[in-house]
């Protein structure tokens, strides 16, 4: 199951780097994989690995330290100008004992102005052939921010489409094994998690959601501050029990997501307004379907509409206009509410 991590960038980058420094000597076989792991693999998507890694596996350790061969200090402060902490953490990893085994392959990243794309994705393998598949967020450019604002009032984007289609290949490509001394061969599918932050934790959920035949391979979805769909989006799902495999919630991130305080949420529990649900351990969390249920978000609420409103008192104050409706986009597109 995934979980969500908020906090300031700052505050959560240096609490990733010290995770990294603190567990460098501790294999996944003395500690499994766990939502920190996710959250750092997702951040490694942000490097840019052009011409470092291609479609064959390649040591992320050793790619890791080929980029910084390969661009001077200066380079790297002015790529990273939006995270500056994004090759601190390529650095810490690529000496941490508990990521050696690691390997990338199907590095993919498209670029256009044009068009307004800015998609990148990579795939990890873990030491167990894990497949971790990691969705880049927005960059520093200009074309990555008007990408995110389209988000807000357009559906099924090129780069949301991008991200499923590549899923497939990656899953669809998986090998199969031979058993039975080689009269059997059928595939093993290993676990897969789909994950990234910010605009890739959303392209990764579109992955899970509108990918052709991989939802009942697909382990967990990992979204990091992820923003949320367009209702149209949500009324196109078939199959939505693959909501289950995305993002849970502890009570007080989910208490944030709605606005609310936690003593709120344990009293809708008691009145049976929102329910918690329990894991076997009785630790207690909720579902991103239920965060969309809460919301009216469902397949047979196709006339709820969100608006912003905004005026001004004369016509001279048009730019104030302007101003008013691209501050409301961009505080409704932070909270992952979309505008129709």
């Amino acid at each position: 199951m995934g979980t969500i991590i908020k906090g300031s960038e700052g505050d959560k980058m240096e609490n990733i780097l010290n995770y990294v420094r603190l567990r460098q000597d501790i294999s996944f076989q003395m500690s499994p994989f766990n939502v920190i792991d996710a959250l750092i693999l997702s951040d490694l998507a942000y490097v840019d690995w052009n011409n470092i890694v291609k479609d064959e596996k390649v040591d992320l350790q050793r790619a890791c330290r080929q980029y910084f061969k390969m661009h001077t200090p200066e380079e790297i402060q002015r790529k990273y100008v939006f995270s500056n902490n994004v090759p601190n953490l390529a650095k810490e990893v690529s000496r941490s004992n508990r990521f050696k085994e690691i390997s990338l392959m199907k590095y993919r990243e498209v670029f256009d102005e044009e068009k307004n794309i800015q998609f990148s994705v990579v795939t990890f393998v873990l030491p167990d052939e894990t497949l971790f598949i990691s969705y880049r967020g927005t960059d520093g450019s200009i074309t990555g921010w008007k990408e995110n604002m389209q988000m807000t009032y357009m559906s099924h984007l090129p780069c949301q489409k991008m991200a499923a289609e590549y899923a497939e290949e990656i899953i669809d490509g998986i090998e199969e094994k031979s058993f039975w001394f080689g009269f059997v061969h059928k595939k093993v599918y290993p676990k897969i998690y789909l994950a990234g932050h910010s605009k890739g934790g959303n392209l990764a959920m579109y992955a899970a959601l509108f990918g052709k035949g991989i939802q009942e391979h697909i382990t967990s979805v990992f979204a990091f501050d992820a923003p949320g769909f367009r209702l149209d989006v949500w009324n196109s799902v078939k199959d939505r029990s693959i909501l289950e495999k995305i993002t849970n919630y502890k009570p007080k991130d989910f208490a944030e997501l709605l606005g609310v305080s936690v003593k709120t949420l344990q009293r809708w529990d008691r009145e049976n307004i929102l329910k918690v649900k329990r894991t076997l351990t009785d630790r207690r969390y909720f579902t991103y379907e239920q965060y969309l249920e809460f919301k009216g978000i469902n397949g047979s609420d196709n006339d709820r509409k969100t608006v912003i409103y905004t005026r001004v008192s004369t016509n001279w104050q048009k730019d104030d206009l302007k101003n008013q409706i691209e501050f409301l986009l961009n505080f409704t597109s932070s909270k992952g509410i979309i505008v129709d």
